[in-house]
């Protein structure tokens, strides 16, 4: 039964009003996926850069991670976002329960197996080191590989460390020594496969014999 006004005009049902709204949100919801795929790249960047200690304030990443999960359907990418989230903060154990899922659902490797072995080992998890050891023996990948190289070495230095203390004497571990020749050669294959820029020679950038890079 439709509502009149006392003048004749139709006033719309709460049914149809509630319809209406409907409608409203569903369009809502069809947000612009080519939107979402940029906010999804910002939040990586954001969070990779000088991770764990992520420049960008961690209540901003919180925002922008809490708009995504308003804006698209829920990804095993939104839940790598949670645990870097997590990591960012230091909530070790949250970041783990994060990953620990992602592994348990095979969702996100080997890069949540990874960090689900940082926040092990962050957390004082006995089954740290056998996880990390396995993890070295079968991926490939070499963001993977690096990070778990990087949280041995890390364990590794706090133990020598330690060490010192009662002893006198401190002994750069192997694992820290192998990560930094390691990095000295990326630095010197990057520096050798870098393409200068042609542009017309200014006497000004000449320092040495060779030409500053602006």
């Amino acid at each position: 039964m439709q509502d009149r006004s006392p003048s004749g005009e139709r006033h719309a049902t709460d049914h149809e009003e509630e319809t209406e709204m409907s409608e409203t949100n569903d369009e809502y919801m069809r947000f612009d996926d080519h939107v979402v795929d940029i906010m999804l790249e910002v939040l990586g960047v954001a969070m990779r850069d000088n991770f764990p200690n992520c420049r960008i304030d961690h209540d901003d990443m919180a925002y922008i991670y809490d708009a995504l999960t308003v804006l698209c359907h829920h990804t095993p990418e939104l839940d790598m976002f949670e645990g870097l989230l997590n990591v960012a903060r230091q909530d070790f154990i949250g970041a783990s329960h994060t990953f620990q899922r992602l592994v348990d659902q095979e969702q996100c490797l080997p890069s949540s197996r990874a960090l689900l072995v940082v926040c092990k080992a962050m957390n004082n998890d006995p089954n740290w080191e056998g996880e990390a050891r396995q993890i070295l023996d079968e991926e490939t990948d070499e963001d993977t590989v690096l990070m778990v190289r990087t949280v041995i070495a890390r364990q590794d230095l706090l133990s020598a460390i330690e060490s010192a203390k009662r002893s006198g004497q401190f002994e750069m571990p192997a694992s820290i020594v192998a990560l930094k020749e390691d990095r000295a050669r990326r630095q010197a294959a990057q520096a050798e496969g870098a393409v200068p820029v042609p542009t017309q020679i200014d006497p000004s950038l000449v320092m040495g014999g060779q030409y500053m890079r602006l």
